[in-house]
């Protein structure tokens, strides 16, 4: 049942950000799918800021995906995380760019790491956990 929830979740998310881009298309937007994948079971329970050149976009904990929109051109995706790097992202008109936050725990220190990755590997990595919502 969890696996039949996460792949509704994977389409629903996949065909909003398919019509997203189609009509970020016609006002000089792109779309973004920021979601969330960790394999360290000590950082599920934590939320990680989004922030899109320092404006909070929302917090997502693992399996959780969020759909934006933002005009074409160069967009920092980062967190509030302290020494939390930034992944520089440049944007067309119509494109859906898959942004992965990644958070690791050992001890007391947190590793954050954000990046663009292709539509496969966004696709294999939301296929892998658990539960996705949106």
């Amino acid at each position: 049942m969890k696996h039949l929830i996460t792949s509704v979740a994977i389409a629903l998310s996949l065909a909003f950000a398919q019509s997203a881009a189609a009509a970020a298309e016609a006002t000089g937007e792109a779309a973004l799918i920021v979601y969330r994948f960790d394999k360290n079971a000590r950082s599920h329970g934590i939320k990680v800021d989004v922030r899109a050149d320092h404006r909070n976009e929302g917090r997502i904990a693992t399996g959780e995906v969020i759909v934006i929109t933002r005009d074409a051109g160069t967009v920092q995706f980062g967190s509030s995380l302290p020494n939390s790097p930034a992944a520089e992202l440049k944007l067309k008109p119509g494109q859906v760019h898959y942004v992965e936050y990644s958070l690791t725990v050992r001890n007391t220190r947190s590793k954050l790491e954000v990046r663009e990755v292709g539509e496969q590997v966004a696709k294999l990595h939301l296929d892998e956990l658990p539960e996705s919502t949106i």
